[in-house]
């Protein structure tokens, strides 16, 4: 099963932000991460919802933007983070573009798009 740590979200910010992940930690708010980390993937005996890695990929996207860990770039980071737990699940590719993903995430902020409704179009835009 792929996960993101937080060291790597603590990474993909500090490239977001063009700064070292020294500077970039502080601003994260650790406890956040790790609830979004528990909606997708889950403790040790937990279900989740959607246990296969697209499924997941797509709800830690969801829950780390509406968490908002960030001072700033939270729609970015949760985009990256997407990309690369799909990368990690050995998907060759995402038909949807950096944006494309960014309108579905503001679809679900302003509460027209559920979460299932994400996950599924997330489905439906992976290249095998």
């Amino acid at each position: 099963m792929v996960e993101i740590t937080f060291d790597r979200v603590l990474l993909i910010t500090a490239e977001a932000r063009n700064a070292s992940p020294e500077e970039v930690e502080p601003t994260i708010d650790r406890s956040k991460v790790e609830a979004a980390q528990a909606a997708a993937f889950g403790g040790a005996g937990e279900m989740v919802l959607y246990p296969e890695p697209v499924g997941r990929a797509a709800v830690f996207c969801a829950e780390f933007n509406r968490l908002q860990p960030l001072e700033e770039d939270n729609k970015e980071v949760a985009v990256s983070c997407l990309l690369e737990l799909l990368r990690g699940a050995e998907w060759m590719g995402f038909n949807a573009s950096r944006d494309e993903i960014a309108a579905k995430l503001d679809e679900l902020d302003a509460g027209t798009l559920a979460v299932p409704d994400f996950v599924h179009w997330v489905r439906t835009e992976v290249r095998p």
